[in-house]
Parts: structure tokens; C-alpha cells; sequence
């Protein structure tokens, strides 16, 4: 992901020619410059007036972007496939209204933390994992 965000970056930076596309729609995928400066593949989920509700599909987060923020996908960027893979973690529920507001909870008790994954099996299609950071699981921690 790492060299695709870089050629995605390379790529839309020196391009002066491109401009945002004029027919965005829901369920389209386009080239969007993240809040971060970075340039990543998006998915639109809403547009409201200027602004667009983006989901990034190599890494499942999402972020209301302005409508200039996008591009047309081009060239190997282009290709369906994501590398974003669904797992599950061995922890108890995390409550919440949204899974943005679930994710967030998440993401704010790994803070600092580069996670290892350990694939423990497949279960019904989709698998499951342990997060291990610094020898322990991150699951095990949070449930303390």
C-alpha cells in the first residue's frame, strides 16, 4: 500500500492537467486527496453541496472531502480490487450508535501502536485474528 500511496501521490501531484470530474455519483470510485495531503483511492458514499462523504477502500475509513479533492482514476489506480481484508478480532463488543463512531473508539485505545496480525482460522468465509503490539494481544489488552 505504501508504494501504491506514493505513486498515487507522484502520479495526481504532477498531473496539472487533471480536473475534478464534473459527473461524480455515488458508488464511483475516484482518486481523492485526503485531509492528510495524500492521495488515496475513494469510494463516494454522499454528496452534499460541495463536499463528498468518501469511503478509502484499501483502507476502510472514511472522510467528507471537498468536490476539487477529486480525480478520475487512471491507469493501474483504476483496478476494482482493494487490499483492504476484513477480520475479526477476539474482543468483546464495542458499543456504538455508527460504525464510524465504533471505529473511532477503536482507533483511539491503539493510538501509537503498530499492530502485528496473527491469522488464527476461517470462519464462515471471513477470518479471524489476534493484533499483537510489543509481544501482547491487543484484543487481551483492551479487554483489561
Amino acid at each position: 500500500l505504501s508504494q501504491q500511496i506514493n505513486e498515487m501521490y507522484s502520479h495526481y501531484e504532477s498531473d496539472t492537467s487533471s480536473s475534478p470530474p464534473l459527473d461524480v455519483a455515488p458508488k464511483k470510485t475516484y482518486a481523492v486527496q485526503s485531509s492528510d495531503g495524500n492521495w488515496y483511492r475513494g469510494e463516494v458514499m454522499n454528496l452534499s453541496g460541495d463536499e463528498v462523504t468518501v469511503k478509502y477502500i484499501d483502507y476502510g475509513n472514511k472522510e467528507v472531502v471537498k468536490m476539487d479533492c477529486l480525480r478520475n482514476l487512471t491507469g493501474n489506480f483504476s483496478q476494482p480490487s482493494s487490499y483492504a481484508t476484513r477480520i475479526f478480532l477476539n474482543l468483546e463488543r464495542i458499543e456504538g450508535d455508527s460504525e464510524d463512531e465504533v471505529v473511532r473508539k477503536l482507533s483511539s485505545m491503539i493510538v501509537n501502536i503498530v499492530p502485528m496480525i496473527s491469522i488464527r482460522k476461517k470462519y464462515r468465509g471471513e477470518w479471524v485474528a489476534d493484533l499483537c503490539a510489543n509481544g501482547c494481544s491487543v484484543a487481551d489488552e483492551l479487554q483489561k
